[in-house]
């Protein structure tokens, strides 16, 4: 037997199981490097389905702000179920589909609900909280509500790993300021351009452009905002200022200079304002919006460069009387909401001027309320709004018989004038400077003090200084009916209930240029003490869609050597100064020297006067390049007299809300003006009442809207926040 004596080589079998276990090793780590890539894309794509899903959730919610928004701008208030299921819940548009459909989207999973319509508070935005640096409502006091708006948005896809849902919260603030927590609010280009030194002692805002000059000191206390832009320059003379100095407070109340060169033109304008003023200069490109009265568009001049009237004077809509809300009328409305924000239908007494012969030129009327123990309520979202008829939209009113004592409290008095002068009635020199006719006025003359008595001292809400229920008759009780709040009504060019309609493109109806209300014997407002007692505002509005001229001192002591140009006087208690507001066309202040029988002669001399109440009015436009010009804001209450060296002090709230459409004369700087006025030593200021947030009875206000958060949320806080909603 042969034995085979020949091995195998024992490194050939090593090898082999090396190359085995290296291309096993290769293989799983390919595997694993496979696995990782696929897992690597699984993730890729589930964070692009998460993106895709995310990008429609916010999509959803922020169509939820914009509708929410709409629904805030057409009225003045929301219910707090506004939103809820079954009421008027936040829906995608049809078009969403379009929108959406993109990528994996599942159009049919998107989804938006809106929260709550929170309840109102009160909260002073303070100027000294840095976090409130670049807020343009700080300094004032603001009525805030808060409403969450939330959004989902499903992404598939075949794909292994499933669908992915996100999930989404932003919270918008609804801030209605006052609009007498302004020293000065602008509605259309703001202009300063005083001779003397002016300092501005409280927030100063306009919704278009700053237009700023001195001949000597110009000091801003507080903020300064515009939604426009701002201008080292007069606005009738562009590129030219008259050479004084202008300062601003930093946020540490520091005095700083505004450099003649450094306006809205200067290349980084906004950096160098945010750093310069720290926050209390800002323009449009720090974002500041426009404020405006729910459900009013905003304001368009004219351009004078063409033949069309572009100009869009929708302001002027508040102090309109009722125009009606129904289809017969819908041409000359501004809508329901626009209705009932008016002065007039805010008011606890109306008088409607329906001539000028005495005393049947005028009708006493109340509204009909649903309690009608109370008054009308001040505010478009009170409780006790005027009922209205259902056929014209117009508030059911109840007529109030004239009474000898309500026709020694108002009386007609028709311009008239002989060859010796004015008989009767008023001539405006500044109105009747280009069109002699435009200056005659047929006055509607309201006896403030007496009205007081009629309506503070009485009993069983009648006066007890007359002649008992005399003095109002049946149908009105003061106690019961009287708010605080009174609107003139002057007659119409367009009579009120006519289905003909202004060309006007802004539907605006304006009053017969001859008529105006005249405010005498007014050191003393009304200010019933059972107002406040029964929740209602203290003080005292007067407003009218004519001209106003205010004769003497109004609200206000008289007395040089009291009070300031922003503290009340230290009047009796019984007849303390009260939060009070003028409203009208135009307002025209005359002192206690003034003497409409020589208003068509030279001015006569003014002496000292005072007037204490926010003023809310139109102004005339300036025209760049032409002797065409407002006046600014120094010249904003109107004068007729010579005061050189006489003081006019104001205190209250400068409002400029629309172009004046019945005294609509400029300043004409041509030197026509120097005929009829000469200024004054002016000692303007902001109200303390104001500052305080005391405010008279109707005050309007504005609306602002802003983000102020929004979170990526999970599936569980999600739906616990929406299981948790409560309307």
């Amino acid at each position: 037997m042969k034995v085979d004596t020949h091995f195998r080589n024992p490194r050939k079998g090593g090898a082999l199981i090396t190359v085995i276990i290296l291309c096993t090793v290769l293989l799983l780590i390919i595997a694993s490097l496979l696995k990782s890539a696929h897992n690597a894309k699984l993730i890729n794509h589930r964070q692009a389905l998460w993106l895709e899903a995310k990008n429609a959730a916010e999509s959803a919610v922020e169509y939820g702000l914009a509708d929410l928004a709409r629904r805030l701008n057409e009225h003045a208030s929301l219910p707090r179920n506004e939103m809820a299921p079954g009421v008027r819940p936040l829906t995608l548009p049809a078009s969403a589909s379009t929108f959406l459909n993109y990528g994996h989207v599942s159009v049919s999973d998107v989804k938006v609900v809106g929260g709550p319509v929170n309840a109102a508070t009160v909260r002073y935005i303070d100027p000294d909280d840095v976090a409130n640096a670049f807020d343009p409502l700080k300094g004032t006091t603001p009525v805030i509500r808060e409403i969450e708006i939330y959004g989902t948005a499903k992404a598939t896809s075949p794909h292994r790993g499933g669908d992915v849902t996100a999930y989404c919260m932003e919270r918008l603030q609804v801030r209605d300021s006052a609009l007498f927590s302004h020293a000065i609010f602008y509605n259309m280009d703001l202009e300063f351009s005083p001779g003397p030194t002016m300092d501005i002692t409280g927030p100063v805002h306009t919704n278009n452009d700053l237009y700023m000059s001195a001949k000597r000191k110009l000091y801003f206390h507080a903020s300064l905002t515009a939604a426009g832009k701002v201008y080292r320059e007069t606005k009738t003379s562009p590129g030219s200022e008259q050479g004084g100095d202008i300062y601003a407070h930093d946020s540490s109340s520091n005095w700083v200079d505004w450099p003649a060169d450094r306006d809205s033109n200067y290349p980084d304008w906004e950096g160098y304002a945010a750093n310069r003023w720290d926050g209390n200069v800002q323009t449009a490109v720090h974002s500041v919006r426009q404020l405006n009265p729910a459900g009013l568009p905003p304001y368009i001049p004219d351009d004078p460069g063409t033949t069309a009237d572009e100009r869009r004077n929708y302001g002027y809509s508040l102090i309109e009387p009722q125009l009606g809300t129904s289809i017969a009328f819908d041409k000359d409305t501004k809508g329901e909401l626009v209705e009932s924000q008016k002065f007039s239908a805010r008011a606890g007494l109306i008088i409607r001027v329906t001539g000028i012969t005495q005393p049947d030129g005028w009708k006493l009327f109340r509204y009909q309320t649903p309690d009608p123990n109370s008054p009308v309520s001040t505010q478009p979202t009170g409780n006790n709004l005027p009922v209205r008829d259902n056929s014209t939209g117009l508030p059911v009113e109840i007529e109030i018989p004239q009474t000898p004592e309500l026709r020694d409290i108002i009386v007609n008095e028709a311009y008239s004038e002989d060859a010796s002068g004015v008989q009767s009635g008023l001539y405006d020199r500044r109105e009747g400077s280009k069109v002699p006719e435009d200056g005659k006025k047929h006055l509607v003359i309201i006896d403030i003090e007496k009205l007081r008595k009629t309506l503070d001292d009485h009993v069983g809400g009648y006066a007890s200084s007359h002649d008992g229920k005399a003095a109002w008759g049946g149908n009105y009780e003061p106690e019961k009916h009287f708010n605080g709040l009174i609107y003139v009504e002057m007659p119409l060019v367009t009579p009120r209930g006519s289905v003909s309609h202004t060309s006007r493109a802004d539907k605006i109806r304006v009053s017969k240029k001859k008529y105006a209300l005249f405010l005498k014997n007014g050191m003393d407002v009304p200010n019933p003490s059972w107002n406040p007692a029964n929740g209602r505002e203290a003080g005292f509005t007067i407003a009218t869609n004519g001209p106003v001229y205010v004769h003497g001192h109004y609200n206000s002591d008289g007395n040089e050597g009291t009070g300031s140009s922003s503290n009340p006087d230290a009047k009796p208690s019984d007849k303390a100064e009260v939060p009070a507001a003028i409203i009208g066309d135009a307002i025209t202040v005359l002192s206690k020297n003034f003497d409409k029988k020589k208003s068509k002669l030279a001015p006569g001399v003014a002496t000292f006067n005072e007037v204490s109440a926010a003023l809310v009015a139109g102004q005339a436009v300036s025209i760049p390049g032409t002797d065409h010009s407002s006046g600014g804001v120094h010249n904003f209450p109107r004068l007729l007299e010579s005061w050189h060296g006489r003081k006019l002090r104001y205190r209250g709230s400068m409002v400029a809300l629309y172009e004046s459409e019945v005294n609509d004369e400029p300043m004409w700087l041509n030197g026509l003006f120097k005929s009829w006025y000469g200024a004054p030593e002016r000692d303007f200021g902001f109200h303390q009442f104001f500052n305080a947030a005391n405010f008279p009875p109707g005050t309007p206000y504005v609306r602002d809207l802003r983000r102020v958060d929004f979170r990526d949320l999970t599936k569980q806080e999600y739906e616990t926040a929406i299981a948790n909603l409560s309307y």
